[in-house]
């Protein structure tokens, strides 16, 4: 993947087909259970540059429409970290840095500790208050969706 250069990543409209192609190489499927499935690129083994999750059961097929859950980058693991950006947020972006790439595109709140949004659909979350080593991007859009699916099977059965 370092060979690629400073990629980035699209947060709007986002599914595994877009990423494989912005990454231009095959995901390897991790060790998943239950309701999700994941997947990383750039691994060795179970340790990846990037990797994704996806509400789609494990041991089901994932196709390339398949709208990820939460995106992950770490500086801590195999090999060489993600070179690149995701929704504009790099790895070693300071918490004002991510907080203004949010405001530039309308967003940029703080929810809590540790998170901010940073478009329409996604939080991130980052590790600490200093330089971000870990980065996760939640769909938030996605997952409150899927909630509310849960609770009106929930109400229906």
């Amino acid at each position: 993947m370092a060979s690629l250069g400073d990629l980035s990543i699209d947060l709007s409209g986002l599914t595994l087909g877009k990423v494989n192609d912005v990454l231009q190489q095959p995901n390897h499927r991790l060790d998943s259970r239950g309701s999700s499935t994941r997947v990383g690129w750039a691994c060795g083994g179970e340790l990846c540059a990037l990797v994704a999750a996806f509400a789609i059961p494990a041991g089901k097929d994932l196709p390339l429409s398949a709208l990820p859950i939460q995106l992950a980058i770490s500086t801590i693991g195999f090999g060489k970290p993600f070179q690149g950006s995701i929704g504009g947020i790099h790895l070693g972006d300071s918490p004002d840095t991510i907080l203004a790439v949010g405001r530039k595109h309308g967003y940029g709140a703080i929810k809590g500790n540790h998170r901010l949004t940073s478009d329409r659909d996604w939080e991130v979350w980052r590790t600490d208050d200093c330089i971000a080593d870990l980065l996760i991007f939640w769909n938030m859009s996605l997952l409150n969706s899927l909630s509310a699916t849960q609770k009106e099977h929930r109400i229906e059965n």
